[in-house]
């Protein structure tokens, strides 16, 4: 999408905090009380600037324990991409709590030259929007992750997340095309339904990763996604879930420093949310090859995918 299409913002990092929450809370707060609803996309998308500091690396390396690795491609930039998606959700006139995170996928040009560039500009904008079935779509949201246009504007990532939205009225999703269910299934299970019986047997690397029960407080301060329904009891009961549930990015994160500690290539990644990953208990990834499973306490998947 050319640069004009989309507006550009100058945000906060999430470094500074008082600055951030002012950014933040107001749009988070409107997101969970808004009448819930589906409006057509804008036609632009929206720009910003970020600035890693070293201090931030050094807090998201000590959230994942990583300090024995070489710069794995997190998402460093997520405090200002929370507040883009917090935008886009609000375009669209979705309410949070109807929102499950669906997909992520990550595409590197170089996942070393991304993870050690320190200013970086995002280009997000609402790429895809589908009716799965009754009162159900599927927005997909898209990052264009570069360098700076005085550096060049080099393409560094793209990043591509899908969420379904539920309860909506018939109306808000007649219009739009239907992804089949097959399609569906193919999208959200990566790694599933494919031919394994001619494939030489794979390595098996676990890892595991604790996610006490303030894992989304921890997480919320290096990554800006503060959202209540991932540390509080009672809004995660508006969601029809028990107790908190981390965000999917958290998870994404801890999957990348796996499979960095594991040796595997990161250039691709493909990750789908089977079900809410409950804090309060540890996780096993589990690799096999270049496909992967996250696993609860009870050995029950929620998440899976695959790398390349």
């Amino acid at each position: 999408m050319d640069d004009a299409r989309f507006v550009s913002l100058r945000l906060p990092q999430v470094d500074d905090r008082a600055r951030y929450a002012a950014a933040y809370w107001p749009l988070t707060a409107g997101n969970l009380v808004r009448r819930h609803g589906l409006r057509a996309p804008p036609a632009h998308g929206y720009a910003a600037a970020v600035r890693i500091s070293p201090r931030l690396r050094e807090r998201w390396h000590a959230l994942y324990d990583s300090r024995d690795l070489d710069d794995p491609p997190y998402l460093y930039n997520q405090g200002v991409g929370t507040l883009l998606y917090s935008r886009l959700f609000a375009d669209l006139g979705i309410n949070f709590r109807h929102v499950r995170h669906a997909l992520h996928r990550t595409e590197h040009a170089c996942p070393r030259r991304y993870a050690q560039a320190d200013r970086q500009t995002l280009q997000c904008r609402v790429s895809g929007l589908s009716r799965l079935d009754r009162g159900k779509a599927l927005v997909e949201l898209h990052t264009a992750i570069r360098r700076p246009r005085e550096e060049g504007g080099e393409l560094l990532a793209g990043v591509t997340d899908s969420f379904v939205i539920l309860a909506l009225p018939e109306r808000a999703t007649g219009a739009l095309p239907e992804v089949g269910r097959q399609q569906m299934l193919a999208v959200l299970r990566p790694g599933r339904g494919r031919e394994v019986g001619c494939e030489p047997a794979a390595e098996r690397r676990e890892a595991r990763f604790d996610a006490p029960a303030d894992i989304g407080r921890r997480y919320g301060r290096v990554a800006g996604d503060s959202n209540p329904v991932h540390t509080s009891r009672a809004f995660s009961a508006l969601f029809g879930i028990e107790r908190p549930f981390m965000q999917g990015l958290c998870l994404r994160n801890a999957v990348v420093r796996a499979l960095a500690g594991f040796g595997l290539p990161l250039d691709r990644l493909s990750m789908s949310f089977t079900s809410p990953a409950l804090v309060g208990q540890a996780f096993a990834i589990v690799a096999e090859g270049p496909r992967f499973t996250v696993l609860d306490a009870a050995a029950a998947p929620v998440a899976l995918g695959d790398v390349g």
